[in-house]
């Protein structure tokens, strides 16, 4: 291990310092800040994504009390007419004259009263078993076309305790659909019975959802809208829509769906009126890049100004890199200049950094070494001078230790030669030793 890591430290003293300066800054600065951008910004906005589910749920949760507030009086109206004296009477009553049959609905005036007093009742009829003399827009008998409609068949198999709502059309209101409780009414003294029908306001329901900031609906069992935010909605079958066919049989909880081609978020709560078979589910639906365009648009900002600022950071170093490699390549001309032998080079980088101070310790030892080198070559200039004069001092003093009588030996040897050869006249020196 320590091996590898001394040859890794190795390999590093070859790469240039402008390179390392910059492999440092990436490492160091740029992708840790790019991982932390990263995962702060999926962090918001995962962390928006989750506040606006919540506050979804939140609404959903508000919606299903209000629906239920509004389920609630028509279940309340429905058990109170199961009780109604009055009610049975007139039903299963025969009547000796049309006009006593008259005078019988106009005294029989609790439908009204209903639709008087309470805003989330917008209709109430009663379809009768037996055949009536006359029908007015309260107590109508079942024609073909009601007694094979399925919520009057579903009426008629279940018990009395049992209410179903369904989105059915109300054929005293010009066939136009509601949202409608549908209760069979038992009346054992006559054995007889009869399809209690009442309507809700459709105002009211779409005014439950009309504030809601996301696409909301209420559905029936069967899958027709029966409130929606958009009211255009309402009567649409939920099947044509992209999330159908995967939210049929989904429990109440959050979903992940493609909602209009966007990825999307889908919060679905079921609503369960008292003594119901059948209820309604509520349904929100988002899409995710609607509530996290915010968080995205904050990203982009965070991301613009941490490139920028790592772009300033990186020409920063560039610039700063090359500076000192430039001034450091200077001072490594003037180290080639000495290495070749030229002592009188100097180095010309400046500066007080780290830099500065060693091309002027280097300055210095160049000057100190010159110094030496001149203190030097003095030195030998005097030490030969001395060994000159050495010589000559002995030389010297050898001719002052030689014989005077050995020398006028020799100088008259040199005479008698010069005079065997026939030359006659000597030096004056050689005439004055011969007197």
């Amino acid at each position: 291990m320590g091996s590898k890591l001394l040859a890794a430290v190795r390999k590093t003293n070859n790469i240039r310092l402008k390179n390392k300066l910059i492999i440092s800054i990436v490492v160091v600065v740029f992708i840790p800040v790019l991982l932390v951008g990263i995962i702060l910004t999926a962090s918001y906005r995962q962390n928006v994504l989750d506040q606006a589910t919540q506050q979804t749920m939140n609404n959903v949760d508000k919606i299903k009390k209000r629906v239920l507030d509004i389920l609630r009086m028509p279940i309340e109206i429905s058990n109170n007419l199961m009780v109604d004296n009055r009610l049975s009477n007139l039903v299963n009553t025969r009547y000796e004259s049309t006009l006593d049959l008259v005078k019988a609905y106009w005294d029989f005036r609790n439908f009204r009263d209903y639709v008087k007093l309470y805003k989330e009742i917008h209709n109430v009829r009663f379809y009768t078993a037996n055949p009536m003399p006359i029908s007015n827009w309260d107590f109508l008998s079942t024609d073909e076309s009601i007694k094979n409609a399925d919520w009057y068949q579903e009426a008629l198999d279940k018990s009395s305790l049992s209410i179903s709502w369904h989105y059915v059309p109300d054929e005293t209101k010009e066939n136009r659909a509601y949202l409608s409780l549908i209760r069979k009414i038992d009346f054992p003294a006559y054995r007889s019975y009869g399809i209690l029908v009442i309507d809700l306001d459709q105002d009211e329901l779409n005014g439950i959802l009309s504030q809601e900031p996301f696409d909301t609906m209420i559905f029936d069992a069967k899958g027709v809208i029966v409130g929606a935010k958009n009211p255009q909605w309402v009567g649409r079958k939920i099947d044509g829509m992209d999330f159908a066919n995967d939210l049929s049989d989904k429990p109440a909880g959050t979903y992940e769906f493609n909602y209009e081609g966007k990825p999307s978020r889908i919060v679905v709560e079921e609503v369960h009126p008292p003594s119901s078979r059948n209820g309604l589910k509520i349904v929100s639906v988002f899409a995710v890049d609607s509530i996290v365009s915010g968080a995205n648009r904050v990203g982009r900002l965070g991301f613009t100004i941490i490139a920028a600022s790592l772009s300033i950071a990186f020409v920063l170093i560039y610039f700063i890199s090359s500076f000192l490699s430039r001034r450091l390549l200077l001072l490594y001309k003037v180290l080639g200049k000495v290495s070749m032998g030229d002592l009188n080079a100097v180095s010309e980088v400046d500066g007080n950094d780290e830099i500065g101070v060693l091309s002027k310790q280097f300055n210095h030892m160049l000057a100190s070494i010159r110094s030496l080198m001149l203190e030097v070559s003095e030195s030998q200039r005097q030490k030969s001078l001395l060994e000159l004069r050495q010589r000559d001092i002995k030389l010297k003093m050898l001719a002052s230790q030689i014989n005077p009588h050995f020398l006028f030996n020799a100088l008259e040897s040199i005479r008698m030669k010069a005079h065997v050869k026939g030359r006659r006249k000597f030096p004056m020196w050689c005439g004055s030793w011969a007197s």
